[in-house]
């Protein structure tokens, strides 16, 4: 039909067709332009439209054919179905505008009852004879006037793929597919149509949208494109620039606590970056190496080079002290030398008697030697056996050069220098030469920290040290440390001070099983339950492994025994003991507790017998259930008595029947009205605490510099208040 109406002479037609022809043809570029856009728009309101444009089709020459394209254009949907083909035929002009083949395109397509087939012969047709490029070009520019069909975008990607594209970055020439792989893959760059986008510029971008939309599907896209990184460093990224946009639906900050969590550290309420919660913000012990101490321009060293020792003390303003060691003068080479000298002038004094006589005196100058290489050898281990340099100069430390930093006004870094020196004088040195020191130094530590020269892990270093001296002085250390421990449990300072308190502390079984039964007791008398305990722990790890967190059901039965000592059930089974009893008293505490450090009540009418969590000690056995058998027996063999506990058995000179009636009761307690309430103690909430224990440290964010109450494990919070007014949006 095509050709039939090609061939056609429209001259022959009415007068109207030769008019549209004469000014057509007449007309010169660019009025000629004009002229067809006058004439369509003529032409197709016309009520015989179609067959005009049917007629135009067939003409020869090309402008006439420009007209029938724009006239076709502008025809009411839906176009007659016998001029359908004929205008798809003409779109393969390569020499109409590409605006009216654009706009006849759009008019074919949106034909009603045009099918996918339809519209893809459609689209071939417009970009019948073109390159490659050319015709993804073409298809680009279509839709990006009639928007992305799924036509159009089809037929688009099947030429897209058999087109090499160059790489911006690169040398690479690949087909799109493969290049679009090798941009992500080896650039991390994203193809967008024919764009390419950084990724992290595309999520900021889909943040801000959703700022002004609220729309939580580009938060969910954001968190699906960092996953293609296969990357933990990506979703930690994406997650914070999502708490920073704001827009978070719960799931970012979760993830990025929990990690915290695993990395014991907080979350930052501003960069939402790690803050380290190690307890300790550096301070650390002395750098101390054979007599010599060194930190932060201080130096004190105990010299043994050569016959005499000398003592050198430096402060960053400059010597303190040189010259020789007050009250000792050899070093070990000296005594050697000092031991051995004697006898060495002994034996040349008698070598040189052999030669004025001439009597032969090889055998006693031999021995003489000899006795003098012993003596040298054994007076240079004795003096330096006597003589510690590392003690000495720990010692020099506390009597020279601390009261010299004392008789100044201390700043924070004397008092930096003064908690270091605190920790490396642990165990070492003489703690009576350091007493008063110590005693006003600890003073002038309280002064500073009240005033927030220092934070309060110099002070628990420096208390630190008076407990251990006491301990090494032969007093009992535990009402020192109960003391200290109780200001954290009262608030009156910082849990960061407690971890350098106990942190390397080591105690004997018995003692820290003391000083644990006090501490819990302290801390449930303020209002404290086992969930506070564990959670203060975190911020003091050190306390945490004093009260063995870890291990929850000692903290439970703990807390179960002390809420019931008010009505004291055990009392009507016999003569008993609590822990916290014992631990008042030091002499039964050591004798009990060393044995058993997990007592929780001791039944004082059985032989070494102790409620313990999860069953009951009975002479030095434990029974974790209750015993199926419980008999005395006596027979044929046997000598005395044996007494049948479940699986255990004990023999008695005499008749046990008295200890297994006791026994039975004591039981019955322990597993019947005692270890079923256990479970249910670990979820007691605290009144004084109703959201749990929030043991919060200050601590400066290294990422954004901002002053932050640190949590382990949680989001830290602004640390003043003008702080929390910047933070209140998020």
């Amino acid at each position: 039909m095509a050709d039939e109406h090609r061939n056609h002479d429209i001259s022959r037609d009415d007068e109207f067709l030769r008019e549209i022809r004469r000014q057509v043809l007449e007309a010169r570029e660019p009025e000629r332009a004009r002229r067809i856009e006058e004439l369509s728009k003529q032409v197709s309101s016309r009520p015989d439209a179609p067959r005009i444009v049917a007629l135009l089709a067939g003409a020869r020459e090309l402008p006439l054919r420009h007209l029938t394209l724009a006239a076709a254009a502008h025809l009411p949907v839906p176009i007659q179905s016998d001029l359908f083909p004929i205008l798809r035929h003409l779109l393969s002009e390569k020499h109409v505008p590409e605006p009216i083949l654009f706009a006849l395109t759009a008019k074919l397509l949106s034909q009603p009852g045009c099918t996918r087939r339809d519209q893809q012969s459609i689209l071939c047709a417009l970009i019948d004879g073109l390159p490659k490029t050319e015709a993804v070009d073409r298809l680009n520019r279509l839709a990006g006037m009639v928007g992305p069909q799924q036509a159009i975008v089809e037929l688009r990607d099947r030429y897209e793929q058999k087109i090499n594209v160059q790489c911006p970055r690169c040398p690479a020439n690949l087909p799109r597919p493969e290049m679009v792989k090798h941009l992500w893959l080896e650039h991390r760059l994203l193809v967008d149509g024919h764009s390419l986008r950084d990724p992290w510029r595309l999520i900021k971008q889909w943040l801000e949208e959703c700022q002004q939309s609220g729309d939580k599907e580009l938060v969910r896209r954001c968190r699906a494109l960092a996953q293609r990184f296969e990357s933990e460093d990506a979703m930690i990224r994406v997650h914070r620039m999502i708490l920073k946009a704001g827009v978070d639906d719960g799931l970012s900050q979760e993830a990025l606590v929990r990690l915290a969590d695993q990395k014991s550290a907080s979350l930052c309420p501003y960069c939402f970056h790690w803050i380290e919660m190690e307890a300790s913000s550096g301070l650390q012990s002395l750098n101390a190496s054979r007599g010599r101490l060194t930190s932060g321009g201080y130096v004190i060293e105990v010299g043994q080079r050569g016959m005499r020792t000398h003592l050198a003390i430096e402060t960053p303003q400059g010597p303190l002290q040189r010259g020789p060691e007050p009250g000792r003068r050899w070093s070990p080479q000296g005594a050697a030398v000092l031991f051995s000298a004697p006898v060495v002038v002994l034996a040349v004094v008698v070598a040189l008697g052999s030669f004025a006589t001439g009597v032969p005196a090889l055998l006693p100058v031999a021995w003489l030697l000899s006795l003098a290489v012993f003596l040298a050898v054994f007076g240079a281990f004795w003096w330096r056996a006597e003589a510690d340099v590392q003690n000495r100069a720990i010692d020099y430390a506390w009597t020279r050069l601390v009261p010299h930093l004392q008789s100044m006004e201390m700043k924070k870094e004397e008092f930096h220098f003064a908690a270091r020196l605190c920790l490396a004088s642990v165990a070492k040195g003489t703690p009576s030469w350091r007493r008063e020191v110590l005693a006003r130094l600890i003073e002038d530590s309280e002064t500073a920290v009240a005033n927030g020269i220092v934070s309060p892990e110099h002070l628990g270093a420096v208390r630190r040290l008076q407990w251990e001296d006491a301990r090494r002085s032969g007093a009992d250390p535990l009402p020192l440390l109960l003391e200290q421990i109780e200001r954290v449990l009262a608030g009156a300072i910082s849990p960061e001070f407690l971890e350098k308190l106990l942190e390397g502390a080591s105690l004997p079984i018995g003692m820290a099983a003391r000083l644990r039964a006090l501490v819990v007791d302290r801390a449930f008398a303020l209002g404290y339950e086992v969930s506070d305990l564990v959670e203060l722990s975190r911020s003091a790890p050190a306390f945490g492994k004093l009260l063995e967190v870890n291990q929850t059901d000692l903290l439970a039965n703990l807390r179960l025994l002390w809420s019931l000592r008010a009505n004291a059930p055990w009392s009507q089974l016999g003569p008993a003991s609590t822990v916290f009893e014992l631990a008042a008293n030091p002499l039964a505490a050591e004798r009990h507790l060393q044995k058993q450090p997990g007592i929780l009540l001791a039944a004082w009418d059985l032989p070494d017998s102790y409620v313990v969590p999860g069953g009951l000690v009975f002479c030095g056995s434990f029974i974790d259930a209750w015993p199926r058998t419980l008999e005395v027996k006596r027979g044929a063999g046997l000598r005395g008595y044996q007494l049948v506990v479940g699986n255990h058995s004990f023999l008695f000179d005499s008749d046990p029947t008295p200890a297994m009636v006791q026994l039975e009761k004591w039981l019955r307690f322990c597993f019947h009205d005692f270890q079923p309430l256990v479970a249910s103690v670990k979820n007691w909430r605290s009144s004084l605490f109703p959201d749990g224990y929030q043991a919060q440290v200050r601590r400066l964010c290294s990422h954004c510099r901002s002053e932050v109450l640190a949590r382990r494990g949680a989001l830290g919070k602004p640390a003043d208040a003008q702080q929390r007014q910047r933070a209140s949006p998020r």
